[in-house]
């Protein structure tokens, strides 16, 4: 495959990490690549117009691929075939879709096809980081609810039907609280922006069960409370974070300092 001229492809030749976007609209390419390299300051950000032009950097590990999806295209198949394309040309990377599309059977042809990720262009730049630092920490993510399991064709794929983090069933299997200590310390936290996002002990047992994917259902049983309780608890959770639904809030917590 050729190597890319792409002017995004210059101000980090020293990284061992890459990212690789794939746009054909090279503005808005190199404006997402800016924005990147601001937020993944020791990754070097590589962009390619087509999948076609994909290349195997020199010196450098690619960690993710986001694929923005074309909106004159329709056709679900040039998707699902550029996914695996990806794929193939980079066996460890994830791939996260930028699509136009959101709903439930365009994410699980791209989950079919072997996305990790589907980002509507209708999210907010905040959101997309954040998406993508869960996928590159192993998790990922879609923004709607999907089936129980999906057919990947090397397998199948067990998601939540709580919220949009697509979570693998061993770690679905596993306790939310580990004997003695809750999994993440989510108290006087803050962001790159100044943000304070202080929780209580039960918030943070909350926000744990989310990250899981569990139900209200399931947490205010395990946590023996009323399913209203934990309601006011996730409404709590989502002003401090500022998001507006359960997706949102599990995405933003990841950015925390100690969110993962």
């Amino acid at each position: 495959m050729p190597m890319s001229n792409s002017s995004v492809d210059h101000p980090q030749e020293f990284s061992h990490k890459a990212i690789v976007i794939i746009d054909n609209e090279p503005l808005l390419q190199d404006c997402l690549a800016e924005a990147m390299r601001g937020e993944f300051p020791h990754m070097r950000i590589i962009g390619i117009p087509t999948v076609r032009d994909l290349y195997r950097p020199k010196d450098a590990v690619v960690e993710a691929v986001l694929l923005k999806a074309r909106p004159e295209s329709s056709d679900l198949r040039d998707l699902t075939q550029s996914i695996r394309m990806i794929s193939r040309h980079f066996t460890q990377a994830p791939v996260i879709v930028i699509s136009p599309w959101d709903d439930a059977s365009s994410i699980e042809a791209a989950v079919a096809a072997g996305a990790q990720g589907l980002i509507p262009i209708t999210a907010s730049f905040k959101i997309a980081v954040a998406a993508l630092r869960l996928v590159l920490a192993g998790g990922a993510y879609y923004p709607r609810p999907l089936s129980n399991k999906i057919d990947c064709g090397n397998g199948i794929l067990e998601v939540t039907h709580e919220n949009g983090v697509a979570i693998p069933a061993d770690v679905l299997a596993r306790p939310v609280l580990p004997k003695g200590a809750a999994p993440i310390n989510f108290t006087e936290e803050k962001e790159d922006n100044g943000f304070s996002a202080t929780f209580t002990a039960r918030e943070v047992d909350v926000l744990s069960a989310l990250r899981l994917g569990r139900s209200n259902k399931w947490i205010a049983h395990h946590l023996q409370l009323s399913e209203n309780t934990i309601k006011v608890h996730i409404r709590h959770i989502m002003r401090k974070l500022h998001a507006t639904n359960r997706t949102e809030a599990v995405i933003l917590s990841q950015s925390l300092p100690n969110g993962g």
